[in-house]
């Protein structure tokens, strides 16, 4: 029997008011389930969890009760068996060796908030041991850029006598270096890494990336941050059946607490929240009031404040932010020294730099992103090329990000670093790949490696007219990949009966991310009965039983809203709003679309 679900609308799409759901509005705004569904099943899950929550169990093709409650008590008992990892087993063999043996080790991690993630896992980790033989690096953004750099490593060599280097969220494009580290340099090299691999490899048998093609573990999704956890975890645990601890006198460190610090880099990288990113992230955000770590506490207390109920939203919006100013202002050693601070006042001050840090970054985006609107986009390119002599190279990523959001484009943002050479940041919409299309162009490039969403790169400044013209076509003839992700689907909600209680439902759903994204839901614009103008740029609207929020775009929804009829509806997310102990329901609008039942 074909049904078609009363909570989810149907009407065909006439008019997206903005670009943002250009790519999926067409055939999948609101989707109508023609196909058969088991009714019964549906008529249960609704009965037990509300048409709030349970029409979107259902889109999430959770269809039983097992299954749903598997995915909204994620437990750390669930976590995959990293041993299944290419090289992972051998790899901790050889460290626990090595170990053994007292060896000198490097660690070498990016200094991004992903590689400092893993590279603080690493440092708590091995300082809770007492291991002594081992030093850390991570290169100056401006200085020194992405990846391992030969001349660093010849230095960190001579200055530590290192045997074994360890790259914590790079390594596996860097065939080369890793060669120089083994045959000029001596250093036995392990990779853990995340980003997309070289062909052909790094020459080292020790290299730990679930993207490699020839790795079957499928836990790809995992994030540097989340690497470095699933391996310190093991490592501990071979320590432990080979009586390590023992036979040291050593306490055998209790591991549960490196998870907070693994999650920011998992949060920060824009990775999947699925499988163990989830399992992971929700242990963090239940347990983020009592973690014992004076960083993350100073951390939530400085850049959220006291909540019941922490959110990813708070972490990659309040709190990674002000952490990853510190290597876009060239402070890169500034968001370890805070993850590791020893004390109560020292966290304190370093979060404060870091907020202080972030204000400036702020300031130095705006000016440029002004310069950028106004004068190097072009509408008729098939991507966004910019490029600057004189942009700040920290904030880069970000320019290229808000471009990706604002155009639907491909965008590469460049400025030129202190040695000449033009370097940069890559973002793609969901059906374009970074990297893929970067090789169109890859005898112009000095160095480039990322994600499908997001890439590095540098050039000589001499390429760059040939490296425009070659991209510009090259997109132009690409066919855009159908995005992998799952099409949205917007759900109704009852205006006049919506309660905290079910956003308080809705919210078991978290932690809310890439590939889990939160629920959007329908609104009509013609229930509220009056509005004001906060700010001059907020918008707020008033109904009898909750109010909606547009932010920084009111005038904008104003005009749009002068001709309000029945066919104009909000996009947007539910949520509670806390003011002086009184909770009511909020709806955040995220877009305006006109539709035709």
């Amino acid at each position: 029997m074909s049904r078609t679900r009363n909570h989810i609308n149907s009407p065909k799409l006439k008019k997206p008011a903005s670009s943002e759901y250009r790519s999926v509005l067409a055939s999948h705004i609101y989707k109508s389930f023609s196909e058969p569904i088991n009714v019964s099943d549906y008529a249960k899950i609704l009965n037990k969890y509300g048409t709030i929550l349970g029409p979107v169990l259902w889109e999430l093709e959770l269809h039983s009760f097992p299954q749903i409650e598997k995915h909204l008590n994620p437990q750390l008992s669930k976590l995959k068996n990293p041993h299944t990892i290419l090289n992972f087993k051998k790899s901790i063999q050889f460290l626990y060796d090595s170990i053994l043996q007292k060896k000198n080790i490097l660690i070498y991690s990016d200094y991004d908030m992903d590689g400092t993630s893993a590279l603080v896992v690493f440092k708590t980790f091995f300082s809770l041991i007492g291991y002594e033989h081992i030093h850390y690096f991570q290169p100056n953004r401006f200085d020194e850029g992405y990846g391992l750099n030969p001349s660093n490593l010849e230095k960190l060599k001579k200055e530590y006598n290192s045997d074994i280097l360890i790259t914590l969220d790079n390594g596996s494009t860097a065939f080369e270096e890793v060669q120089f580290a083994q045959n000029k340099l001596g250093m036995n090299a392990i990779i853990i890494d995340h980003h997309q691999c070289s062909d052909p490899l790094p020459p080292t048998e020790y290299h730990i990336n679930p993207n490699q093609k020839e790795d079957s573990s499928q836990m790809g999704y995992l994030s540097g941050g989340g690497l470095a956890f699933f391996f310190i975890a093991a490592l501990k645990s071979h320590l432990d059946r080979h009586n390590y601890f023992k036979d040291n006198n050593i306490e055998a460190p209790e591991i549960k607490h490196l998870i907070a610090l693994s999650s920011l880099g998992t949060i920060g990288d824009l990775v999947p929240l699925k499988e163990d990113n989830r399992i992971l992230v929700k242990y963090t955000l239940d347990h983020l009031k009592d973690c014992p770590h004076v960083s993350i506490k100073e951390l939530v207390y400085q850049c959220i404040g006291e909540k019941d109920k922490y959110t990813c939203k708070d972490i990659a919006w309040k709190i990674i932010p002000k952490l990853n100013a510190a290597s876009r202002m060239g402070k890169t050693e500034l968001m370890s020294a805070q993850l590791c601070s020893q004390s109560a006042q020292e966290a304190k001050d370093l979060t404060q730099t870091l907020i202080t840090l972030n204000d400036e970054r702020r300031k130095v985006q705006d000016l440029i992103w002004k310069d950028i609107k106004k004068n190097h986009l072009k509408e008729e390119d098939s991507l966004n090329i910019c490029f600057a002599k004189d942009w700040h190279e920290g904030v880069l990523g970000i320019l290229a990000s808000k471009l990706v959001n604002e155009t639907q484009k491909p965008s590469i943002v460049l400025t030129q670093s202190h040695n000449g050479i033009l370097r940069g940041s890559m973002r793609c919409p969901e059906e374009h790949h970074c990297i893929e299309i970067l090789n169109h162009a890859k005898n112009l490039i000095e160095k480039f490696g990322g994600h499908p969403a997001a890439a590095g790169l540098s050039l000589k400044e001499e390429n760059f007219s040939k490296f425009y013209t070659t991209l510009q076509k090259a997109v132009t003839k690409l066919k855009p990949t159908t995005p992998k992700v799952s099409p949205k689907t917007f759900f109704n909600f009852k205006a006049d009966n919506i309660t905290t209680s079910d956003i308080k439902t809705l919210q078991k759903l978290e932690p809310f991310g890439k590939g889990h994204e939160e629920p959007f839901f329908i609104c009509p614009t013609n229930i509220f009965f009056d509005k004001k103008i906060l700010k001059e740029k907020h918008l707020k609207l008033i109904h009898h039983n909750f109010t909606a929020m547009v932010f920084n775009k009111a005038r904008a929804f104003e005009e749009q809203l002068k001709n309000n009829n029945d066919s104009l509806f909000f996009i947007g997310t539910l949520e509670i709003n806390s003011f002086m102990g009184r909770e009511s329901v909020q709806f955040l609008i995220n877009d305006l679309v006109e539709l035709n039942a």
